[in-house]
């Protein structure tokens, strides 16, 4: 099997197993906006093709099956957001204990 994934998730795949007698198989990959799992195209497509409501990104079975939250937990910022609430929490304690 031979990948190559950009990116922004995108990617192509091709599967040979012409050798052994079996086929050969070339799909485009998407990539799932909450996980870091590549999706074949021709199956999110198959499947009826799940978007985020708050990201619009592409999403696998598994996420797609999850209980849909208030806030996306896949996107940029709101990674960013809880590094910098992260970071506030670590100066505010460090405050506290005085170091």
């Amino acid at each position: 099997m031979l990948t190559k994934r950009f990116e922004d998730g995108q990617g192509w795949m091709l599967v040979d197993n012409t050798c052994s007698g079996g086929t050969r198989v070339e799909d485009d990959l998407l990539g799932c906006g909450h996980c870091p799992v590549p999706i074949p195209k021709a199956r999110w497509t198959m499947n009826g093709g799940w978007r985020c409501h708050s990201c619009h990104k592409p999403l696998c079975e598994i996420c797609r099956k999850r209980p849909p939250t208030l806030k996306c937990v896949g996107t940029d910022a709101d990674q960013l957001e809880r590094a910098l609430s992260d970071l506030h929490r670590r100066e505010q304690n460090a405050k506290v204990l005085g170091i």
